[in-house]
């Protein structure tokens, strides 16, 4: 048991953990270190972390907790705009937006971080004004154009400033990282414009450019993805689940929302979450996160320790716990739960789990148009995906046989934007709840949306992204492999 002494440790660990990109540990080390030892400074790193991680009200708790004693750093102040706008508090956040600019050296950061907070609830028109301002003051323009790119539609009253992105493209002077972001907001445009072989042109340059600059990805091996995916399928067999599941939890509150990256899960969640009786909890990595503490390499192959697994399950539940009593699920929308779902069924037995599917070209597509960062080994390269993809369509499979129909669902995406008036009903009817209008609106949510889909989910439900590979069925390349794939779904 960690006494007065252990907070320096505590504070160590969690910014070690924070280096390892292992947030979801960070919160907990971070919380443990201030229950010991207040300090402003950890505070302001722990609000920075829940920030990050969706939490925007306990951030501001933190913040609020230590506000007297804090100093008015521009770091500080930063933090209270941020937590007061994602929790819908615009007037008292403007006041702490305008000392922040004050005071704040790196204005094109602040303009960027500013722009992506109010994108986030929806105030786009704000965020358009600041990276136009931007732009126009010459502020890491690249980066400011692609935010730009991501807050609109762009159009032929862009042209003039299409043009001149192109000619900065060209130039060698601009870091890899920005060089990047400039030609996915290219490849943006001219998809918006529906001149589709120069959208793809640059699309394909952004994914070359990251993935030449990413040793993880170019390190990334088909053999380990097809190596977890036979543990999962050997290991969790519908006998296993039978054994585990009993030993389980009997919270039926962890609601999974699961599938591959960029197949509609934040839709969903924001459909699901606008439910009164569904609080949307947001993208948790808690369990993939602490992956390691139960999954691990030893000499015979991968192992799973179950009962470090099932010691994890109180802290989760502790985690997402709610004093709202008419709150029945809160949502879990980390889509790579998916490898985790036999696991968490066997600790949550009650638990509930949607899974999404789409098109699988238009999947990968969508991969293809987004950045993402360097923690993601298998983007940015056409023959990883499709493996990748193929391994995941094997997961699939298997948890249609062993997972009981009652707490694993899966649900398509088309179905769901061509006829929601179905789709939506039939998901809360999985979950035992009946339908109420706001699900048919989420795009009236009153919820901070930090997800590369913040644009289209503040959108009425629309079917304007099926389909799109057939604008791109020219240069499909190693994508086109999966078309017909999508009748194993």
């Amino acid at each position: 048991m960690a006494g007065p002494a252990d907070a320096p440790t505590l504070l160590s660990r969690a910014r070690a953990q924070m280096k390892a990109r292992l947030p979801g540990l960070a919160i907990e080390s971070y919380r443990q270190a201030l229950a010991i030892q207040p300090s402003p400074e950890a505070s302001e790193e722990l609000a920075e972390v829940l920030l990050r991680e969706s939490h925007p009200q306990e951030a501001l708790s933190v913040l609020e907790s230590v506000r007297m004693a804090s100093t008015h750093s521009c770091r500080s102040s930063l933090l209270m705009a941020r937590a007061l706008t994602e929790s819908f508090r615009f007037e008292e956040a403007a006041r702490h937006w305008r000392v922040a600019e004050g005071c704040c050296p790196d204005r094109a950061q602040f303009l960027q971080v500013q722009a992506s907070c109010e994108a986030a609830v929806g105030r786009f028109d704000v965020a358009r004004q600041l990276m136009s301002e931007a732009i126009d003051r010459k502020l890491d323009v690249a980066g400011s154009f692609y935010l730009l790119t991501t807050l609109k539609k762009m159009t032929v009253e862009d042209l003039p400033l299409v043009q001149s992105m192109r000619a900065l493209s060209s130039t060698a002077s601009l870091p890899h990282e920005s060089l990047a972001k400039l030609n996915y907001g290219l490849g943006k445009t001219f998809d918006d414009l529906r001149e589709f072989e120069l959208a793809i042109g640059f699309f394909n340059e952004a994914n070359r450019i990251s993935y030449s600059a990413s040793p993880r990805r170019r390190a990334y091996k088909p053999e380990e993805t097809r190596v977890f995916v036979d543990f999962l399928i050997e290991y969790f067999k519908a006998e296993r689940l039978r054994q585990l599941s009993p030993l389980g939890l009997g919270s039926e509150l962890p609601l999974f929302v699961v599938g591959m990256l960029r197949s509609g899960t934040t839709l969903t969640e924001n459909i699901l979450g606008s439910h009164s009786q569904i609080r949307a909890g947001g993208e948790q990595m808690f369990w993939t996160q602490r992956a390691i503490e139960f999954f691990q390499w030893t000499p015979r192959g991968l192992v799973c320790n179950f009962p470090a697994a099932m010691r994890l399950g109180p802290s989760y539940l502790q985690m997402i716990e709610t004093k709202e009593q008419r709150v029945r699920y809160v949502v879990d929308k980390n889509p790579t739960n998916i490898h985790l779902v036999p696991l968490l069924h066997c600790i949550f037995p009650k638990a509930k789990f949607v899974h999404l599917i789409r098109h699988p070209v238009d999947n990968l597509l969508s991969f293809w148009m987004t950045p993402f960062n360097a923690d993601l080994s298998y983007v940015s390269h056409k023959g990883n995906l499709v493996d990748y993809y193929r391994n995941y369509l094997r997961l699939v499979d298997h948890l249609k046989d062993v997972m009981p129909a009652e707490r694993f669902a899966t649900f398509g995406y088309e179905d769901l934007t061509t006829h929601p008036e179905v789709a939506i009903p039939s998901m809360l009817g999985h979950l035992g709840l009946s339908l109420e209008t706001a699900c048919l609106e989420p795009e009236k949510s009153r919820r901070a949306v930090l997800t590369p889909s913040v644009y289209q989910v503040r959108e009425p439900i629309h079917r304007g992204s099926q389909n799109r590979w057939k604008n791109y069925e020219p240069w499909l390349g190693e994508f086109a492999d999966l078309l017909g794939s999508e009748a194993a779904l």
